[in-house]
């Protein structure tokens, strides 16, 4: 978010989901948490709004909603442009740094860019001595290239084998495992093909909940970058898959690559102790010929244990629901307001379905009826509908109206409880306790602020409030 003062200029800016004030963004880099500061870098074109030149650029924030844009910190140079990488804090004080430095891992894109044609891409390694500001390079390759187009470094400290683990993507659906005592010499331990995977890996150990909430044990996750998930164990040295693959989030229509998901190559934050909380690139379309990309609000994960099967369960961490107000009701009952017209605040909204509303729990595919099921709206400034949803009673289908334009869509599930945060025309929608997740881009809207939802048929619960 930006402060009220550069709404009119940046009007094209959405409020809550962090996107450079100019130029093309993808996949979140050097997600760390220090003294008090979350540090988001992330690709960056800071020449145009289509993907080129890759560099790092930099935000940081200290309540994972409101960010400062830095600049940028870490630029193409004789070995490539800048690809994705991680950051951890020096807590071991290695490499000759204290142990507030900032360590960040990162690819170097050879043959790929103008200024290296012909090279691999390499695993390099940079610092940070002022907390995150300014990076400086380091000499030298990290590991020898496994492949030829290699990247995407993630590090962790695994403390029950006492040592540092890099997770790498080589090529096609294949990665690596890599395990470092001091951060110097890395050794693989593992070459592992996980069906459907792609890019940017990530690997943690999240907590696992049963049909009350409760914590009842731990598994390991790896996660790609389409969001692909797999669920197994990990000792330091392999991660054994103990459950095929499934998917964080569902196909949407519209956005930057219809038929996809909007959200891809999440990374989580180190430095968050034993939680994970992690930031997807949105692929949203060009807007005002200014901007190209956008930030998912944080999420923290947990698995659920329904069915036999593991769920991935994303929520927004404590750090953001904290600031959330309540919404006024308008005298209907029906219509919520943005309490502060001028805050420029994004609106969360957590439905209740009428289970009545339902014939059966089936989903029924193909032609049926058109009855809807239950509707609703978002706003604007002078109480025109800026976006209606609604859902079709025998298919369970949404539809997503907005201006003459209606985009479709089928989930494999009924959602009787939906929780719908609209920032903007982007629009992240979580049902099922968190367990199915997709994110709509109406881009068109970007210039069009929310200050109403109202509520119609079918519900039979609201609550509304503002971020």
């Amino acid at each position: 978010m930006r402060n009220s003062d550069q709404h009119s200029e940046q009007s094209f800016l959405p409020d809550i989901h962090f996107a450079p004030s100019y130029g093309w963004i993808n996949d979140p880099n050097g997600l760390v948490f220090h003294d008090g500061i979350y540090e988001l870098y992330y690709q960056h074109n800071p020449d145009g709004i289509e993907w080129n030149r890759m560099t790092w650029g930099h935000a940081r924030s200290t309540d994972m909603l409101h960010w400062e844009e830095m600049g940028d910190v870490l630029f193409p140079d004789e070995n490539g442009t800048m690809f994705s990488g991680c950051a951890i804090r020096n807590e071991h004080g290695l490499l000759g740094l204290p142990r507030d430095a900032l360590i960040y891992i990162y690819t170097a894109a050879g043959h790929n860019s103008e200024a290296s044609d012909g090279k691999p891409f390499s695993i390099r390694m940079a610092h940070s001595l002022d907390g995150g500001r300014t990076l400086i390079k380091r000499d030298g390759k990290v590991i020898p290239s496994p492949g030829w187009e290699s990247r995407d470094p993630k590090v962790f400290f695994h403390a029950p084998s006492g040592a540092y683990i890099m997770v790498l993507w080589i090529v096609d659906h294949i990665f690596g495992v890599w395990r470092s005592e001091d951060l110097v010499s890395f050794r693989q331990t593992q070459l592992l093909t996980l069906e459907g995977g792609f890019e940017c890996p990530d690997l943690f150990e999240l907590p696992v909940r049963d049909s009350t909430g409760a914590v009842c044990g731990s598994k390991y996750v790896f996660l790609a970058a389409d969001g692909s998930y797999y669920v197994g164990t990990f000792d330091g040295y392999q991660f054994h898959e103990e459950q095929g693959r499934r998917r964080a989030y569902l196909c949407t229509p519209g956005g930057a690559l219809p038929g996809n998901e909007l959200p891809y190559a999440a990374q989580s934050f180190s430095g968050m102790g034993d939680r994970t909380v992690i930031v997807s690139w949105l692929r949203t379309r060009t807007v005002a010929d200014r901007s190209t990309g956008a930030m998912s609000l944080p999420r923290e994960l947990s698995l659920v244990r329904r069915d036999g099967k593991y769920l991935l369960r994303m929520a927004l961490p404590e750090e953001i629901t904290g600031q959330e107000t309540a919404c006024g009701k308008e005298g209907n009952g029906k219509t919520f307001l943005i309490p502060d017209p001028d805050a420029g605040k994004g609106m969360r909204v957590r439905l209740t379905v009428d289970r009545t509303a339902w014939n059966s729990g089936t989903v029924y595919h193909g032609s049926h009826s058109e009855e809807v099921a239950w509707s609703a709206g978002f706003l604007g400034e002078d109480g025109s509908e800026l976006l209606h949803i609604r859902c079709l009673r025998d298919t369970g289908m949404l539809q997503f109206r907005h201006g003459v334009v209606t985009d479709l869509m089928e989930p494999p599930v009924r959602m009787n409880n939906l929780e719908l945060i609209y920032d903007r025309g982007i629009l992240e929608v979580s049902a099922e306790g968190g367990t199915v997740n997709f994110v709509l881009d109406f881009p068109e809207l970007r210039g069009e602020r929310c200050l109403r939802f109202h509520a119609e048929e079918g519900l039979s619960g609201v609550e509304c409030s503002c971020l």
